[in-house]
């Protein structure tokens, strides 16, 4: 929008499998529904499967901030988020945590063309 004196930003789209946003950034859910964008790494040391997060880039490349009830044996228990890994709805499944599936991360039918693929791994 021009003229509401603030900076026009653009934000890359990018496939959360691919991770091709660059040393430093992380391809995260955006808040456009069904799509996915670089953002800034915010992870630092932290990060890895099971880790606690702070907000969706606070994971490592390829590990999405989720509710820590969705990622069994983690320490993340009482934080806001917990990292688990995007995965492929369409390969066999090979979500690290016990019971883990890979699911949809929105509703079907609402990704972006050519992102239908991409789920992450969470409890049913």
């Amino acid at each position: 929008m021009f003229g509401s004196g603030l900076p026009n930003l653009c934000i890359p789209p990018c496939d959360a499998l691919a991770q091709e946003c660059g040393e430093l950034w992380v391809c995260v859910s955006s808040p456009l529904p069904g799509n996915f964008e670089c953002q800034h790494d915010a992870s630092g040391s932290q990060g890895a499967y099971g880790s606690a997060c702070e907000s969706i880039n606070g994971c490592d490349p390829g590990l999405a901030c989720l509710d820590p009830a969705a990622v069994p044996e983690a320490d993340c228990e009482g934080d806001a988020g917990c990292c688990s890994p995007y995965c492929d709805l369409m390969a066999a499944n090979s979500c690290p945590g016990q019971g883990q599936i890979c699911d949809h991360i929105w509703e079907p039918g609402d990704e972006a063309p050519g992102l239908e693929h991409v789920g992450v791994c969470r409890l049913p």
